[in-house]
């Protein structure tokens, strides 16, 4: 999972657009009630409306930003402020529930203790169950004055309309190559490892920052060399399936050998792979691969994805199993 950065009063560099149109907004009394901030995962959205709501709570800020050092701004970053609320799923990976929502609600219809706004911030607005959901479009229509619903989304398609449609939709876009870069490269790793975190991220910087603190880089490399172990036959298929089983999250290694499967396939045709912290294992597997085998890969692997993410709950250890008997088999 992706771990949120310490509470900052700035967004992050890309997202300094947004934010001026937000400020604007505010400034003018035309701010939305409820805004739904929508975007990749690891892009710093939760970021920018802690930074957004601790801006608009704080008693002396700038011209941009909030101050960080007033009374308001203390009781925000020890997580205590009266006049903020924050949803978030109890466990990870688990619904925001109906209770939850109800102390939200309760919380919008009393009076804020200090002057000014009311910030409530759910995120991801997704993890909502339909009771929880259905439970907030009170809220969401009647907010009471001076309050600020912030909804943000990994996978906005997932939301109910009714909760989309009233609320001023965001889009935060992922920054470029060279603002990811130049933002990854003062927490002191190499540029080769934070090149390789942004393929593996595909361009999240928050992240890639995450791949890098939790080295899955190095786990992802011996993933790769195990596709050529087992290509040669130096390892068993139940060997290797109980290591994948163990070393971190399947859905991580499944997006890892998506991206492998489309560099295979690129090889063949003599085109640059993008994983380069791995080309020279790729170079060697993909030559005793048929193109065709490439992308019968990336299909199986797509198959065995949308089983492991479903509702049936399927053995792990035997998907993994299957998907490496399969790999095996390639010609």
């Amino acid at each position: 999972m992706v771990q949120e950065l310490e509470l900052s009063v700035k967004p992050l560099p890309w997202h300094m657009p947004i934010w001026q149109r937000l400020l604007s907004n505010y400034q003018r009394e035309h701010l939305a009630h409820a805004l739904l901030l929508n975007g990749v995962p690891g892009i710093g959205k939760v970021q920018l409306a802690l930074a957004f709501g601790q801006r608009l709570l704080c008693n002396t800020p700038d011209n941009e930003f909030a101050c960080g050092q007033c009374k308001s701004c203390r009781l925000f970053d020890s997580g205590s402020h009266p006049n903020f609320f924050y949803v978030k799923p109890e466990e990870e990976g688990k619904a925001i529930v109906i209770q939850q929502v109800r102390a939200l609600n309760e919380f919008a219809t009393k009076k804020a203790q200090f002057e000014g706004y009311r910030i409530i911030l759910i995120a991801p607005a997704e993890a909502m169950n339909l009771a929880s959901a259905n439970a907030l479009l009170k809220t969401l229509e009647e907010p009471g004055s001076k309050t600020l619903i912030m909804l943000v989304s990994h996978l906005s398609g997932k939301l109910l309309a009714t909760i989309k449609s009233r609320c001023q939709v965001v889009d935060c876009a992922q920054p470029t190559h060279p603002q990811a870069l130049e933002w990854l490269s003062v927490h002191g790793h190499s540029q080769d490892s934070v090149e390789s975190s942004l393929v593996m991220s595909e361009g999240a910087p928050l992240k890639a920052l995450d791949i890098l603190g939790q080295d899955l880089i190095a786990i992802r490399q011996k993933v790769v060399a195990d596709l050529l172990s087992l290509r040669r036959k130096s390892e068993s298929v139940v060997e290797v399936a109980a290591r994948w089983n163990k070393a971190t999250d399947f859905s991580e290694i499944l997006q890892w050998l998506l991206s492998v499967s489309v560099d295979l396939a690129k090889l063949k045709v003599n085109e640059v792979a993008r994983n380069t912290d791995v080309v020279r294992v790729l170079d060697e597997v993909s030559a005793g691969m048929q193109v065709n085998s490439c992308f019968q890969f990336h299909d199986q692997l797509m198959v065995v994805k949308r089983l492991y993410l479903s509702t049936a709950n399927p053995n792990k250890q035997l998907l993994i199993e299957r998907l490496l008997f399969d790999w095996v088999d390639l010609a």
